[in-house]
């Protein structure tokens, strides 16, 4: 039996390899892929309603300030569109999302008060070849979050890293992320499948 070798084409990131093979599934089982979804998660992984804010509304639409962040001077038509929309993330917050690839999702946070923008170059570039399918469809591929809740959950691997290719929780403090719990792909499927 011949083995195939599939390629995944990446978008242009720092750091992140312009053609990379698909590998074996996390599980290490070449003939069976491993896709796994929130549903996996270990029943005790943090929820939303355990790290609760405020929801608001805004009255006004802000302007975004690009002076402190080059990066997100490349992707300022969808942050100032996003800016223009309701808080949808940790109380007066929006999650911008645009692509970066197949299977892939680039995203940054934009505060609703003040217009930074925040892109956390650990977490972006998620890629999802080992995400199945939802019951429920995300509006934003491989991330879930809240708008009353500081907790973001990534799903994926973030900067295409393998890896780092699981179920991610994060803490939002109002000026970085700070991991709660890793999980990784290869436990989830091995949990999953036996």
């Amino acid at each position: 039996m011949r083995s195939i070798v599939r390629y995944a084409v990446f978008a242009f990131l720092p750091g992140a390899a312009l053609i990379t093979p698909v590998t074996a599934a996390p599980d290490g089982n070449h003939g069976t892929p491993c896709l796994y979804t929130l549903r996996d998660a270990p029943p005790d992984a943090p929820k939303f309603s355990d790290w609760p804010v405020r929801a608001m509304t805004t009255t006004h639409r802000v302007s975004i300030s690009l002076r402190h962040n080059p990066q997100a001077r490349l992707f300022r038509t969808v942050l100032r569109q996003a800016s223009q929309q309701e808080p949808d993330f940790a109380g007066h917050y929006k999650i911008a999302v645009w692509g970066c690839g197949a299977s892939c999702t680039d995203w940054g946070i934009i505060d609703l008060a003040t217009g930074k923008v925040v892109l956390d170059e650990s977490l972006r570039g998620i890629g999802g070849a080992n995400i199945g399918p939802e019951t429920e469809t995300p509006d934003y591929w491989g991330l879930r979050f809240r708008k009353d809740s500081a907790l973001l959950i990534v799903v994926g691997a973030p900067r295409e890293d393998d890896r780092r290719d699981g179920i991610a929780y994060y803490h939002w403090t109002g000026k970085a992320f700070r991991l709660l719990r890793f999980v990784n792909a290869g436990s989830i499927c091995k949990r999953s499948t036996g």
